[in-house]
């Protein structure tokens, strides 16, 4: 599957709108939009990312954020099939690995 972004115009009220799809093919999403009554510009879609699931450590969660909020109180908050981000963390003077940040 993947995640398709549309742009286009909803049929009764001529107001632009975007929409997300997470579908299988670029059809399916157009299709779904229409279902929506969303005359969809196809110049303007874009696939977002593919989505892909793959088991992983995340180091650091012991440690408090910045703001001094609790990372483990964030983690307990994620439920199976949660959309992660992985987003490399530059600023880091320890580590140049990857961080995890929802989306």
């Amino acid at each position: 599957m993947a995640i398709y972004r549309l742009e286009g115009v909803h049929k009764k009220t001529q107001r632009k709108r975007t929409r997300t799809y997470r579908t299988t093919t670029v059809d399916d999403a157009v299709k779904k939009a229409s279902e929506e009554s969303l005359i969809v510009d196809t110049s303007t879609i874009e696939q977002i990312f593919p989505v892909r699931h793959f088991f992983s450590k995340i180091v650091g969660v012991t440690y408090r954020n910045e703001d001094g909020s609790s990372r483990q109180t964030a983690l307990k908050a994620c439920r199976n099939g949660d959309q992660l981000g992985l987003l490399r963390d530059k600023g880091n003077k320890y580590s140049d690995t990857l961080s995890a940040s929802s989306l």
